[in-house]
């Protein structure tokens, strides 16, 4: 996937021929130490827990990772955490039959990939992408509420539960457009962080959104409160950088749209539903 002339992750993504994504693969340059190296191993797992994956590759030839992507990632866990199987070219010829009947086409058509998933008894998969993303949702919109209440007494309950789910779904919709390269007029989110103002930062892409999409999500002449308020720093500094790489467990590019929008629009401020 090239995004602004850049290779976006991951690099490989192997389906079946209905469309059924099965696992990823990313392909390392042999200097990349994949036994021992954080980063590549907490990658693949980003990307395979976003996307409901039950497991993904690591690979430069040289060496061979399969990872449990069943479990969150976390930024400082080893490359061993959750890996389920490692092999170095040295072992290809003893372990070909497992990589054959687990991996190979011919093999995966006749349920091997199932069965291996299934039987594996190392998989313990912790909370589920679809969860914690729901918590992250709900920590962002507390964080939002208590800074927009504390800042601007003149609002009313629906006036406030208006404004951060507003304000939620604006961040979320330009992050997931970002991460999948269709968003690349507006700034970047994380720019907003660069000076003075953050949510004043933030209103500025949100009215570039607005100009680009003519969608009822960015329209201020609806939207009356929204310019008016006042946001922490310190606030807005938190959520966004919760929605990057490496503070963020989430690879929007490939986290399914279904989790989106259903966490964003089925629970918001003090439980009301949109």
């Amino acid at each position: 996937m090239k995004v602004r002339g850049a290779t976006k992750a991951p690099d490989y993504s192997f389906r079946l021929s209905g469309g059924k994504r099965l696992f990823f693969v990313e392909a390392k340059k042999p200097s990349v130490q994949v036994r021992d190296e954080i980063h590549p191993s907490y990658q693949v797992r980003r990307y395979g827990w976003s996307a409901k994956l039950p497991v993904s590759i690591i690979t430069d030839f040289e060496e061979f990772s399969v990872y449990d992507c069943t479990k969150k990632p976390h930024p400082n866990d080893r490359a061993s955490v959750a890996r389920i199987n490692y092999l170095t070219y040295k072992d290809y010829l003893n372990e070909f039959d497992f990589l054959w009947s687990t991996f190979s086409k011919e093999h995966v058509l006749k349920g091997s990939f199932d069965k291996f998933i299934q039987s594996d008894k190392n998989k313990k998969g912790t909370t589920t992408v679809d969860k914690e993303f729901l918590q992250s949702l709900d920590g962002w919109r507390t964080l939002l509420a208590l800074s927009i209440s504390k800042n601007n007494r003149n609002l009313d309950e629906d006036e406030l539960n208006f404004v951060v789910q507003s304000t939620i779904d604006r961040i979320i919709f330009l992050r997931i457009a970002e991460d999948r390269g269709i968003e690349t007029s507006c700034v970047e989110l994380k720019n907003a962080l660069l000076q003075e103002d953050y949510y004043r930062n933030l209103l500025t892409s949100f009215r570039q959104a607005d100009d680009k999409y003519n969608s009822g999500l960015f329209d201020f002449r609806k939207d009356r409160i929204s310019s008016g308020i006042t946001v922490e720093n310190k606030v807005v500094k938190k959520i966004i950088n919760e929605l990057y790489y490496p503070e963020s467990p989430y690879e929007f590019a490939v986290l399914p749209c279904g989790i989106l929008w259903k966490r964003l629009r089925t629970v918001s401020w003090k439980g009301h539903t949109d």
